[in-house]
Parts: structure tokens; C-alpha cells; sequence
């Protein structure tokens, strides 16, 4: 891992929030524990009516690294990280939603695997906890690359692990959809390099929750089509051909954690 005394580029942490309290202290202090200590970290909230607004103010005055905006109207999580973005400053582009949170060390390994090995978009393992962040036994291990292709067939990323390198890629946004913005934009980067790059340590934690964005399995369908069909500008029956394989795969996991969780 890097030296903590050698010149560290600049981190912007994108944090899109609404109504997320009380998750998001966790998710922010989660953020300002780094032992990596370059860092900005924006939250934009889109609407909220919780106490989120005082609590994030409170903090700016507290650290300087904590950056506020809010979206006038409320407008789903692509515009509140697009927002957020066009904001960085940094180098390296990390995304954490409110309701996440992260390990200590996750920036000092993550960063020091980007650059010492030269790759601009990295993802990591994370681990599963309950609406109480209470741990939920089943890991999410993931691939060590994947390409554009293997992409296509299953979203093997979770947003809350991602950095990419925006020296090397440009500042990259999410397409205007309320879910699977963050498939769409990761198969967007896949297009410009061969691979993406998975660091197998759990550097996360990812919160299911039963109202969750993504807790609706059928909804998803109609975004992936939507991410197929009309982000990838895919022919129809491609576009029905990846979203059958995902649907297959999603089953295949659901099946395959059952069988696990029984025979515990």
C-alpha cells in the first residue's frame, strides 16, 4: 500500500442522497475515516425532507472537504452524481451512495492498485448488511476483469466500490435514467478500455433495504431493456437476447444462495 507521506492526487467522492437519514452520517464519516486523506467528498441532495441539509453544513464547518449542493426539484440519483462530477476536482472519481459506506483503507488500496498497476477504472469485493448495519453472511466476490462484452450479460459491479481515473477517461456521466444509470454508465466505459479491474477485497459494505432503488426485481427489467436498447443502441433482439441472460443470472444467484443457505 502507498505511503501515506508521498504526494497523494486529489479523490472526489460523488454522494447522492435523498432522505437518507440516518444512513448518510454513517456514509460520510465512513468517507472522512479514509487513511487516505486527499480527498473532497460532494453530496448533493436531491429534495430531501429530512435533517440531512443542517447535517451536512454542520459538518462543512467542521471539514472543508465536505462539499453541499441541492437539486432544486427532485430528480432521481443520474442528475444528483452529474452534478457532483461537473463539482469534481480531483483526479480519481469514486462514487458512494448514501446508504453505503465504506472501510477504512478502502481509498489507500484502491488508489495504490489503480496506480500501480496503470489502470483508470477499478471496482472492489464488498460485503452485504441489513437495514440496522447489521453484517448479512452472503459476500459479493467479484471478477478480477471484465470486459464490455461480459458486461453485457450481467452487472458484475456495484457502483459503491468504483473509481475511475478521469485524467485517463475524461470526466464520464450517468445517462438520464432513474435505475440501472450506474450499468449504463459502466458499460459506457468499458467501450473505451479493454477491461475494468476488480480488487477481491471486501473495501465496502452495500445496504439492502427493503425500499431500496434496486430492491424491485421487475422494475429492473424494463431499465435494463432501456439501458440495452436505448443507451447501448442494441437491435431488438440483442437487446432481448442480454436481457434474458440477465434475468437468468439473477435466478442462477437467487437459486445458488438458497441452496448455500440451507445447507448452513
Amino acid at each position: 500500500m502507498s505511503n501515506n507521506n508521498a504526494k497523494q492526487d486529489l479523490v472526489s467522492v460523488i454522494m447522492p442522497t435523498h432522505n437518507s437519514m440516518p444512513y448518510v452520517i454513517e456514509a460520510v464519516q465512513s468517507v472522512l475515516n479514509q487513511s487516505y486523506s486527499n480527498l473532497e467528498i460532494i453530496v448533493v441532495d436531491d429534495c430531501s425532507h429530512d435533517q440531512t441539509k443542517q447535517f451536512i453544513e454542520e459538518l462543512q464547518q467542521a471539514d472543508k472537504r465536505v462539499k453541499f449542493y441541492k437539486l432544486r426539484k427532485h430528480s432521481g440519483p443520474a442528475r444528483a452524481r452529474n452534478l457532483a462530477i461537473k463539482k469534481a476536482n480531483g483526479r480519481y472519481i469514486a462514487f458512494l451512495d448514501s446508504d453505503d459506506k465504506w472501510r477504512p483503507e478502502k481509498l489507500a488500496h484502491q488508489i495504490d492498485f489503480m496506480t500501480s498497476s496503470q489502470i483508470s477504472f477499478s471496482y472492489t469485493a464488498y460485503d452485504l448488511m441489513d437495514q440496522y448495519s447489521r453484517p448479512i453472511t452472503n459476500k459479493y466476490d467479484i471478477p478480477d476483469v471484465v470486459t464490455h462484452k461480459q458486461m453485457l450479460f450481467e452487472n458484475k459491479i456495484c457502483c459503491s466500490t468504483v473509481i475511475y481515473d478521469a485524467y485517463q477517461l475524461g470526466k464520464a456521466y450517468f445517462p438520464p435514467l432513474i435505475k440501472r444509470q450506474d450499468y449504463a454508465l459502466w458499460l459506457r466505459l468499458l467501450k473505451k478500455i479493454p477491461y475494468g479491474h476488480g480488487l477481491k477485497i471486501c473495501l465496502a459494505d452495500y445496504r439492502k433495504t427493503p425500499n431500496s432503488v434496486s430492491s424491485n426485481r421487475l422494475s429492473l427489467i424494463k431499465y435494463n431493456w432501456k439501458v440495452f436498447h436505448q443507451i447501448e443502441k442494441l437491435p431488438m433482439d440483442l437487446s432481448f437476447f442480454y436481457l434474458c441472460a440477465n434475468i437468468l443470472n439473477k435466478i442462477k444467484k437467487v437459486l445458488i444462495l438458497r441452496i448455500v443457505k440451507s445447507s448452513g
